[in-house]
C-alpha cells in the first residue's frame, strides 16, 4: 500500500479535495480510482503483532482534475452491471410455451467480498472525513 495524501475537505455529498502528499503529486493521474484509508489503533493488535495502526479501506474515489500544486478534486461514483431479470408476459396462449422473459439491465453491483465474523472486532467508520488517507495498493 502507498499512501499518497488526505482528504482535504468534503465539498459535496459526491465531491472531495485531495491533497498529495509532498512529492506524490507525479503518482497521482487524472481518472485514477484511488482507496479512502481511515486509521485504526487497537492495542490488543499492537500487543500481538506490532502494528501500531492498521489502515482500513473505507471505499474508492476517481480523481476528476489537478486543481494545481497539490490539490486535486476528486469524486465518489458507484459502478454499473448488467444483470438479468424475468418479467413475466400478460396470460395468453403462448405463455405457456415461452413463460417469462428475461431482460438485462444496468444495476449497482454487488460488495467486493462478503466476510466471515470478525475474529478481533473492531468499530469501523465508512463516512469520509477531513484528514482520511488516500493511497492505492
Amino acid at each position: 500500500m502507498k499512501l499518497l495524501g488526505t482528504v482535504a475537505e468534503i465539498l459535496s455529498g459526491t465531491l472531495l479535495l485531495v491533497k498529495a502528499n509532498e512529492g506524490t503529486e507525479k503518482d497521482i493521474d487524472v481518472n485514477e480510482i484511488l482507496k479512502v484509508f481511515g486509521q485504526i489503533e487497537n492495542e490488543s493488535l499492537q500487543k500481538k503483532y506490532n502494528l501500531p495502526k492498521i489502515y482500513v479501506p473505507k471505499g474508492e474515489i476517481r480523481i476528476v482534475t489537478h486543481q494545481g500544486s497539490q490539490y486535486f478534486l476528486a469524486a465518489t461514483f458507484r459502478e454499473m452491471i448488467d444483470s438479468p431479470r424475468s418479467i413475466e408476459k400478460p396470460s395468453s396462449l403462448l405463455t405457456g410455451i415461452w413463460g417469462a422473459q428475461v431482460v438485462r439491465e444496468r444495476v449497482l453491483g454487488p460488495p467486493s467480498a462478503t466476510l466471515a465474523p470478525a475474529t478481533e472486532p473492531i468499530e469501523v467508520s465508512k463516512k469520509v472525513v477531513v484528514g482520511d488517507l488516500v493511497g492505492k495498493d
